[in-house]
């Protein structure tokens, strides 16, 4: 019984953890230094842990991206009162010798009741030259993205990175997510 009631238990107490690790992390994001912090990111199931390849810390996440329309990840589970920040910064390694264009997005709670509009949230591209490519994201820019109205900076409720329709897999790693002042 002991046994049963302790893998039941199990995904609950995980979540509990990382949501206090997460809460102790902030402004960080994701490091990937921690035991769960995979599991803040939906299509979790695209990300290994990596060793090799890192730009910050130990371990960074190598991010399988496929042949879909549109591939990638997104961060989910986080700190959502961005106000008081300036910048998000992350890393991401490109491995191909040729330039890769990487999607960002960033949106609020109130996306969903603005239809999940594009312009109803913020988005970038980049082109990741081979190796590490230190990103930028100016939250003022965020702040003033959606069309009609502001972005709400303290219910900030996924930030994502998609590639769209590539010919071929391709593959990106991910380190060192977090905001500064």
């Amino acid at each position: 019984v002991v046994a049963l009631l302790a893998v039941a238990i199990w995904p609950l107490s995980r979540s509990l953890i990382d949501e206090y690790q997460a809460a102790r992390q902030f402004p960080l994001l994701a490091d990937f230094e921690t035991p769960f912090e995979r599991s803040r990111w939906v299509n979790v199931d695209q990300l290994r842990e990596e060793t090799k390849i890192v730009r910050h810390g130990h371990k960074s996440v190598r991010v399988q991206l496929s042949t879909n329309k549109f591939s990638g990840i997104s961060l989910f589970h986080f700190p959502r009162d961005w106000r008081g920040y300036r910048t998000l910064h992350w890393s991401v390694y490109n491995p191909q010798e040729t330039g890769l264009v990487l999607n960002s997005r960033i949106h609020d709670i109130h996306h969903r009741k603005h239809d999940m509009e594009f312009s109803d949230r913020y988005n970038q591209q980049f082109i990741l030259e081979h190796g590490w490519n230190d990103l930028v994201i100016p939250l003022e820019k965020v702040q003033t993205a959606p069309k009609g109205r502001t972005m709400d900076m303290e219910h900030i409720e996924r930030f994502g990175l998609f590639v769209v329709q590539q010919p071929r897999a391709q593959v990106i790693y991910l380190d060192h997510v977090y905001l500064a002042q």
